[in-house]
């Protein structure tokens, strides 16, 4: 059981991580800031995608 535990912890942490940070600046009133969490949710999405259909 800890094997498959690890396998998705391993690989939920950083989205969660983009995740948060995504959503952090996205609510600063910079639109650079804006810009750059959208990216980083982009980036975010295409990992857990990329990762799940590994």
């Amino acid at each position: 059981m800890r094997r498959p535990f690890y396998g998705q912890c391993f690989t939920t942490a950083p989205f969660s991580l983009m995740i948060g940070i995504a959503t952090l600046t996205r609510s600063l009133m910079s639109a650079a800031w804006r810009d750059a969490g959208l990216i980083v949710l982009l980036v975010a999405l295409t990992w857990y995608l990329g990762v799940q259909s590994l």
